[in-house]
């Protein structure tokens, strides 16, 4: 039923050039760009969660440009623009338990546990250090 239901799916909302499924992995952490006291656990987890549930919109480096953006209007955030980045961690937590309303940003407080948004904040705010990172050679 699912593999039905799967393929239904990707005929219905997907251009035929187009993959439903990534299989390759997602870029591995960097470690060189973490701060000495990072939570490695909790920031795998944070990534797994990232991965599974906002990259499509939000993309791998949360730049905004994911595979889904194309069909989302307003187009999803960057979240590495500085009026994200300047929240605070309670605020982005917040915005994912609650969505955005008029936006395809939907709420997650009834699959996501506090702990898990804690840890999704996390990895994004290590993909703003990896993106300082790279940019500072």
């Amino acid at each position: 039923m699912f593999a039905g239901l799967l393929s239904w799916f990707s005929v219905t909302y997907f251009p035929e050039n187009r993959t439903i499924l990534r299989l390759e992995p997602y870029a591995q952490i960097n470690y060189d760009a973490l701060p000495d006291d990072a939570e490695l656990a909790n920031l795998e987890r944070g990534r797994s969660y990232y991965v599974q549930l906002c990259a499509q919109c939000h993309g791998e480096d949360g730049s905004g440009n994911g595979e889904f953006r194309y069909r989302m209007v307003p187009k999803p955030a960057n979240l590495m623009s500085e009026k994200v980045v300047n929240k605070s961690d309670e605020e982005l937590s917040a915005l994912i338990r609650d969505g955005i309303e008029g936006s395809a940003m939907a709420p997650w407080d009834n699959i996501l546990s506090p702990v898990q948004r804690k840890q999704i904040v996390g990895y994004l705010r290590y993909l703003n250090l990896q993106r300082i990172y790279l940019a500072n050679g």
